[in-house]
């Protein structure tokens, strides 16, 4: 018996229940597939409160938010404050512990830079970098301008307000909060 008689043997009926069969099994593979698809998704907020004054630290507050589906590793996060002419000053490496953000979390994080050379002040460029690790193993590094910022310059309260930005450190675009 050949597949085509066996075919020609089945009644309407079944005909039918195995079409059925075939759409609810292809059904179930793409909502199997579409279900475990990777979404790697970070993004940064930042608020500065930085407070310059004696020239001592910059204070940062980070907020961290993975609104992807897998976990993601934050390796480094580093902070540059350059001269006009481009010429780096102070560079702090590492200013975080790395650790895992699980996926659909949040973690905030304070940061203290501190100024290595006491005798920056004035106006300064600053930058901070990130590197993140995702799921599939891809290394992701950023860089952000942050502007101006006058070191040790003289505040009636003592600090200086950056904008807050929102960063992501996947597609590694940089958004102004108003």
């Amino acid at each position: 018996m050949t597949i085509s008689t066996a075919l020609t043997e089945y009644t309407r009926d079944n005909k039918i229940n195995i079409t059925g069969i075939l759409i609810t099994f292809i059904m179930s593979a793409v909502s199997i597939y579409l279900q475990y698809d990777i979404e790697i998704e970070l993004d940064v907020i930042s608020n500065f409160n930085s407070t310059t004054t004696l020239s001592e630290k910059v204070e940062h507050r980070l907020t961290f938010i993975n609104s992807g589906n897998r976990s993601i590793a934050i390796e480094s996060v580093s902070v540059d404050i350059k001269k006009p002419n481009g010429q780096i000053v102070n560079s702090e490496l590492d200013i975080i512990q790395p650790f895992v953000l699980d996926a659909k979390m949040m973690k905030v994080i304070d940061l203290n830079h501190i100024l290595i050379n006491k005798d920056v002040s004035g106006f300064h460029a600053t930058a901070i970098s990130f590197s993140v690790i995702d799921a599939t193993a891809n290394i992701h590094r950023s860089s952000f301008d942050l502007g101006v910022l006058n070191i040790g310059g003289k505040y009636n309260d003592g600090s200086l307000r950056y904008p807050s930005y929102r960063f992501n450190l996947i597609k590694n675009t940089k958004q102004l909060i108003e």
